[in-house]
């Protein structure tokens, strides 16, 4: 995959074999200054875990990004989350979860779409239970599957500290060689608006 010029991508780049490869990464815009960028090395092959250093309502405040990749043979990304988030969260902290969540619902599925994966309600209730909501448009598809078939699997998600300050979480058209629609998040933050991908 492609990164788009405007952006940089974090998360580990150097396997020492395939089988260590990463699942995860996240793209920001080049705007946000590398001191104000602080990442934190998880032993997972399945999170990327980022912290942004911006303005809110006038304080420094360290804004937790979080990608999560969710296999779809096994679905352990949802219990490394869970494991995660009870190292790090804090409903004071700002914080974003973005996921390809190889998971099927009713609150996000396609319309028409019946399909639905036990393992989703896991992850409804964790991420409810921690204080997040989805933010990611629902019903809109994210993942092309090689039939053709349609799905919403791609899920962004924030807590409530964060999400006063969405001015937008839109699917974007242009995937870059990938099978899944980039979500970018876009929130208004004091200096510039931060755009995550």
């Amino acid at each position: 995959m492609t990164c788009n010029p405007q952006h940089i991508k974090l998360g580990e780049d150097s396997p020492q074999t395939r089988a260590d490869r990463p699942r995860s990464c996240i793209y920001i815009r080049n705007f946000i200054p590398s001191k104000n960028i602080i990442s934190t090395n998880i032993k997972s092959q399945n999170i990327t875990q980022v912290a942004i250093s911006v303005l809110i309502e006038g304080k420094n405040r360290n804004l937790t990004l979080l990608a999560l990749y969710n296999p779809p043979s096994t679905f352990i990304g949802i219990q490394e989350l869970e494991q995660r988030l009870a190292e790090i969260n804090d409903r004071h902290t700002p914080m974003i979860i973005a996921m390809d969540s190889n998971l099927h619902h009713r609150l996000w599925n396609t319309k028409g779409y019946p399909h639905q994966h036990p393992q989703s309600r896991k992850l409804i209730s964790l991420c409810g239970r921690s204080g997040f909501k989805m933010i990611s448009p629902k019903g809109q598809p994210t993942f092309m599957g090689a039939s053709g078939s349609a799905t919403t699997i791609d899920l962004t998600w924030a807590n409530s500290v964060v999400s006063k300050l969405i001015s937008q979480c839109n699917f974007q058209l242009e995937n870059h060689s990938s099978n899944h629609q980039p979500i970018i998040t876009e929130l208004n933050l004091e200096e510039k608006t931060l755009n995550i991908t």
